[in-house]
């Protein structure tokens, strides 16, 4: 159950990377004009708030199974 926990907060890493580094060559990308403005709208208004929620989520997942396998290990059912 740690390998998961980990993996799952591993996960929230790498989508915080991902949105972060989409963002910064965004942000530095010479791109103008109305298709430029609506991808740039999107992003922040639906696709970088994504990313951010999938970080969340799985950082939460990883704290729920640690846990899980605190209260396992407690009860005596894990090792």
């Amino acid at each position: 159950m740690d390998q998961l926990s980990q993996a799952f907060r591993q996960q929230a890493q790498s989508a915080e990377q991902l949105r972060s580094a989409i963002s910064g060559q965004l942000g530095s990308t010479d791109w103008i004009g109305q298709s430029a403005s609506n991808f740039r709208d999107r992003w922040t208004q639906e696709y970088e708030p994504s990313l951010r929620a999938l970080a969340g989520e799985l950082e939460e997942l990883g704290g729920y199974v640690s846990r899980k396998r605190e209260e396992l290990h407690q009860a005596g059912n894990v090792g």
